[in-house]
């Protein structure tokens, strides 16, 4: 990846919808260069995806919380994201350091359900500790 490339992923991360057109006046480059190194960046799995954000007021999943875990071994990332995998309402896990060997955010339509999917998480035979926070609101920072 060079600078073009990454300049090219700057921009497309602050405008996932800007044309070929302006991202090729952005890098000096033609629109067709500019597919190119999308394309290539994208099959190499630099760019995994192009998304929306929904406004918060927009979201369709009302309940939010995140997991602390510690887990009762030493256990490959590959077996923990395999094992949180099973569980429907983990969203995203996140390998920490410090106390906590990891952070789950987990999303549900109701309070009951991130309950149950707590549950879940403790009952996957790799967790010694868990430590919960429901999302009571989320804040944009304008980023």
């Amino acid at each position: 990846m060079d600078e073009i490339d990454s300049r090219l992923v700057e921009l497309l991360t602050i405008d996932g919808r800007a044309t070929l057109g302006e991202l090729a006046t952005e890098v000096h480059l033609s629109g067709s260069a500019v597919k190119r190194r999308i394309d290539r960046l994208t099959a190499t799995g630099v760019i995994k995806a192009f998304t929306i954000a929904l406004g918060h007021d927009q979201q369709t999943v009302p309940f939010q919380a995140f997991v602390l875990v510690s887990l009762s071994r030493h256990v490959p990332a590959n077996e923990v994201t395999r094992s949180l995998k099973a569980v429907p309402a983990a969203q995203t896990a996140y390998k920490m350091s410090g106390p906590w060997d990891w952070i789950v955010l987990l999303s549900a339509q109701s309070a009951s359900e991130i309950d149950g999917a707590v549950d879940a998480v403790r009952s996957l035979g790799i967790v010694r500790q868990t430590e919960t926070g429901v999302v009571l609101a989320e804040v944009a920072l304008g980023r």
